[in-house]
């Protein structure tokens, strides 16, 4: 994996409440909030512009085992919850 996708995994999961991430800033936070939201075709056009972090979105949200995987990759302990669940 690239370093950024290992910082866009751990942005996105601090956004999620993983501990010891932290929370991004305002404006990836709201980044985030948009891409859990958004469709597959809406989060194709913003990935166009912030690829490592829709990776990381599509990874949880669309792929079997994408929140262990996630972990893995950001170095974290899975507590339990995720898309997979």
């Amino acid at each position: 994996m690239s370093e950024p996708q290992v910082e866009h995994a751990r942005m996105l999961l601090g956004h999620l409440g993983e501990r010891g991430l932290g929370e991004p800033g305002s404006f990836y936070a709201a980044l985030i909030d948009a891409m859990m939201r958004a469709d597959r075709r809406n989060l194709a056009k913003l990935e166009n512009s912030f690829p490592d972090l829709a990776w990381a979105v599509r990874l949880y949200r669309f792929e079997p085992g994408g929140y262990p995987r996630l972990c893995a990759l950001a170095g974290v302990a899975l507590r339990g919850a995720g898309s997979d669940e």
